[in-house]
């Protein structure tokens, strides 16, 4: 079992576009994103699985994660 804290920051580049009756509206936005992360846990040496707390601009405030380690 591991128990972890991260932080990160980054840059994001955001696009969408929608049409309407013959409208079209979009979105462009650039810019920074950080996050953090005061509580995450990891169980399992080769195949894992983490659950972590994130508090930030990134939309995903728990996060359940499977992989596998090299």
């Amino acid at each position: 079992m591991l128990v972890y804290l991260t932080a990160g920051y980054g840059l994001r580049y955001r696009q969408w576009s929608e049409t309407y009756d013959g409208e079209t509206l979009g979105y462009r936005s650039f810019g920074g994103i950080w996050t953090l992360s005061p509580f995450g846990i990891s169980l399992g040496d080769r195949v894992c699985v983490s659950l972590d707390y994130s508090l930030g601009l990134t939309y995903m405030p728990f996060a359940l994660r499977a992989g596998y380690r090299f």
